[in-house]
């Protein structure tokens, strides 16, 4: 028991001392101060410059890619392609051309 209340006593002048603790008034300008300097130092010239070349260059790569795509893609001969066609094996004009079984 008396464990219990010598470490009940140390926790309360814990929190006493705590309380009894000057406050610094300029530690909250210090704290802002650094996050404010750190805010700018992240924002460097060389990142505002290079999203926007980054940006471009990626847009650059993307019309080259649809460029490449689409001359890849040749067109054969449709003379040749209509002279080959067999419309009636494509269309299967068989069925509307029995007329043995009509009645």
């Amino acid at each position: 028991m008396k464990k219990e209340t010598d470490i009940e006593n140390r926790i309360d002048e814990l929190i006493r001392e705590e309380r009894e603790t000057a406050m610094n008034p300029y530690l909250s300008t210090r704290v802002m101060a650094t996050i404010a300097a750190q805010q700018e130092q992240k924002a460097r010239p060389a990142t505002v410059v290079l999203k926007p070349v980054l940006a471009v260059a990626s847009l650059a790569v993307v019309v080259w890619m649809g460029i490449t795509a689409g001359t890849a893609y040749t067109a054969g001969s449709t003379v040749q392609a209509t002279e080959l066609t067999n419309d009636a094996a494509t269309e299967n004009f068989a069925f509307y051309l029995q007329t043995e079984k009509e009645e």
